[in-house]
């Protein structure tokens, strides 16, 4: 089952323990509780490192089932935006 995520940009203003990260959303301003995505790294294959203030982009998975409310919530960080 393939899953649909909805995309936005934020902003770090928080680096929370087990590589979690306090983001507010640039559009709405709602705060969401993200993590990395395992594929976010540089060139040189190395982690990007992430800290508060930078602008990132935010993929937040929508449900497939029509009954369920959008969980804003929760989020993966997929892009670091410069």
């Amino acid at each position: 089952m393939n899953k649909k995520f909805l995309e936005f940009e934020g902003k770090v203003i928080e680096i929370l323990p087990s590589n979690y990260y306090k983001v507010q959303l640039l559009k709405g301003g709602f705060f969401i509780r993200a993590s990395i995505e395992n594929n976010l790294r540089n060139e040189r294959g190395k982690r990007i490192k992430i800290f508060e203030r930078d602008k990132v982009k935010v993929k937040i998975p929508i449900e497939d089932l029509p009954n369920l409310p959008l969980n804003l919530s929760k989020g993966r960080i997929s892009a670091l935006l410069l």
